[in-house]
């Protein structure tokens, strides 16, 4: 069941959580946050299947936006998930369109000093933030991030098709 408690004050929060069962084993479950819908818009949002769960585990979590076809990707560790392939846990949004692709990455442990993502399809950069290097590694890209300093925000890629 879901269990909430509201804090008023300065910084007013809602806190939500599941409680899902003394030391569950392999369970899941996916949620979506819509700030400020009415129930209404919830209700219509839920019967859209707007959302696409791609994984959802200990060591990816990813989840596609049918209606804008950004790819929102967790990785918990390194590793490889639909065409991307990191050094380090990372956050990852990719939106593929038919002319451009875009790609944004943060560290939100603002722990490393450096970050590589590899992703297929070697494409033109369009723009880049300044701490990204970018490296055509055959039918790859490479951004090598210099995550020094970055305090978890986002940096972000432009490419043409």
């Amino acid at each position: 069941s879901i269990k909430t408690r509201w804090t008023r004050g300065e910084f007013s929060y809602l806190e939500m959580w599941y409680t899902h069962g003394v030391n569950p084993t392999n369970g899941t479950y996916a949620y979506v946050l819509l700030p400020g819908a009415s129930t209404e818009a919830t209700k219509a949002f839920a019967d859209t299947n707007a959302i696409t769960v791609l994984a959802n585990n200990n060591k990816v979590q990813a989840a596609k936006d049918n209606r804008t076809g950004v790819t929102y990707i967790t990785f918990w560790e390194k590793g490889s998930f639909g065409g991307v392939t990191v050094d380090n846990p990372c956050m990852v949004i990719m939106q593929d369109k038919e002319s451009e692709f875009k790609i944004a990455v943060s560290d939100p442990t603002q722990k490393l000093t450096s970050l590589n993502v590899s992703f297929s399809g070697a494409y033109t950069p369009v723009s880049a933030d300044e701490v990204v290097k970018i490296v055509p590694s055959g039918s790859n890209t490479v951004l090598k991030i210099n995550a020094e300093g970055s305090v978890g925000r986002s940096v972000e890629c432009v490419f043409k098709k």
